[in-house]
C-alpha cells in the first residue's frame, strides 16, 4: 500500500549522479569547555537538508556535501569540511542575551482562564512536518490580570493517517500505526503580530506517540512562563523520529532513492498530523525551515500554499488552534 503524506516542505533535493552513498558514521557534538554533549544541535549539510543531534549529542553523518554547518543556541556556529569530520565535533560556548520568559509569581490572589483547543478530522487540512520544520502560533495574555502565567498547553493532534490500496486509489482507509516523534517547544516575543526574539529558558523537549490520539496536553505549571497581554508565540520544532522509549533515533531524517538523475533525498514525515483550522480571525500562525545554509530563519505566514488540497477558502485565516490555560493574578 502507498501512504499519503501531507507537508509544507517535503524537502526534496536532487544530488548529482556521480555521488555515492557512504557508510554511516556516528559523530558526537560536544562542548569544547565542559566536554558535555550538545543535544538537539542543528546540523546542516546542504540547503534544506540536515539533521539534529540526539540527547547524547550524537548524529549520523550524511556525506552528501563538501561541508556541514552546526548551530546551537549558546554556541558559536561552526562550519567544517565533511572530509575533516572524525568522531567528535567541538563547539565553543558563546554568551548570548535572551529576554526572560521565566518570572517569579507575585503573592496575590489568582484565578484560571482557558482557551479551548480547535481541531477537526479532515486529513487534507492538516499539517505534517519533516525534521527542521517549525510552526509557531500566537497565544494571548489576559488583559484583566496584572500578570498571567502559562500553566497548560493543549496541541491539536491526530494520530491516524489515511492509506490507499495500490490497486484502487479511490478507496482510502483511516488507520492507526505506532509512531514516536520528538518535538521541541520554544517561545518567542510577539513582534507586531509575528514571532520575534527568542525568549529565555531551556527548550522543552516533548515526545508524541500514537497514544495521543486527538490532543496532546503539556503541564507547564512549574515553568513560570509569563504571558504578557499582547501574548507570545509558541513554536513547535520537529526534531525527528524516536524509539519506543522516546529517545531520538540516530538517523538521517530522509529517505534515499536512486533515480536515473542520481540520488533523490526525501524528508521523512514526522507524525502526528496537526489539524489546521479556517477562521475569520487574522493569521497568527507562521512557519520556517531551520536547515538553511545561509542562516535565514525568517518566518512566513502559514497560508493556503501550505496545503496540497486546493479546496481551501483563501479568504479565511489558517491557524493552529492551540488550547491553553492561564493562571491570572489580580
Amino acid at each position: 500500500m502507498n501512504q499519503i503524506t501531507l507537508s509544507l516542505s517535503c524537502c526534496f533535493l536532487l544530488i548529482g549522479a556521480s555521488l555515492t552513498v557512504n557508510a554511516q558514521q556516528k559523530v558526537w557534538v560536544l562542548n569544547q569547555e565542559t566536554k558535555e554533549p550538545v543535544p538537539f544541535a542543528t546540523v546542516i549539510y546542504a540547503d534544506r537538508l540536515g539533521t539534529f543531534t540526539n540527547e547524547d549529542g550524537g548524529f549520523v553523518l550524511g556525506k552528501i556535501s563538501d561541508s556541514l554547518t552546526v548551530r546551537s543556541i549558546g554556541y558559536k556556529a561552526l562550519k567544517i569540511n565533511t572530509s575533516d569530520v572524525k568522531d567528535t565535533i567541538w563547539m565553543r560556548p558563546e554568551a548570548i542575551a535572551l529576554d526572560p520568559v521565566l518570572i517569579p509569581e507575585p503573592s496575590k490572589k489568582f484565578s484560571f482562564s482557558k482557551v479551548a483547543v480547535k481541531t477537526h478530522d479532515h486529513f487534507p487540512k492538516s499539517y505534517l512536518a519533516v525534521a527542521g520544520n517549525e510552526i509557531a502560533t500566537l497565544i494571548l495574555g489576559n488583559h484583566h490580570a496584572t500578570r498571567s502565567y502559562l500553566t497548560k498547553l493543549k496541541i491539536p493532534t491526530n494520530a491516524s493517517i489515511l492509506k490507499v490500496r495500490a490497486n484502487d486509489k479511490t478507496k482510502a482507509k483511516e488507520v492507526d500505526e505506532q509512531f514516536s516523534s520528538v518535538f521541541q517547544l520554544q517561545f518567542y516575543e510577539n513582534q507586531n503580530g509575528q514571532p520575534g526574539a527568542l525568549l529565555g529558558g531551556d527548550p522543552i523537549v516533548i515526545t508524541i506517540t500514537q497514544k495521543d490520539a486527538k490532543n496532546f496536553e503539556i503541564d507547564l505549571s512549574d515553568k513560570k512562563i509569563n504571558v504578557p497581554e499582547e501574548g507570545l508565540f509558541v513554536g513547535l520544532l520537529a526534531i525527528g523520529r524516536a524509539d519506543p522509549a522516546g529517545n531520538l533515533l540516530a538517523e538521517n531524517p530522509y529517505e534515499e532513492r536512486l533515480t536515473k538523475q542520481g540520488y533523490l533525498r526525501i524528508g521523512l514525515a514526522i507524525r502526528p498530523l496537526f489539524p489546521i483550522t479556517e477562521d475569520d480571525e487574522s493569521s497568527h500562525t507562521f512557519m520556517r525551515y531551520r536547515f538553511r545554509v545561509d542562516g535565514d530563519e525568517s518566518w512566513s505566514v502559514y497560508d493556503k500554499y501550505s496545503f496540497s488540497n486546493k479546496n481551501i477558502d483563501i479568504h479565511r485565516a489558517l491557524n493552529l488552534g492551540i488550547g491553553y490555560e492561564l493562571k491570572n493574578f489580580e
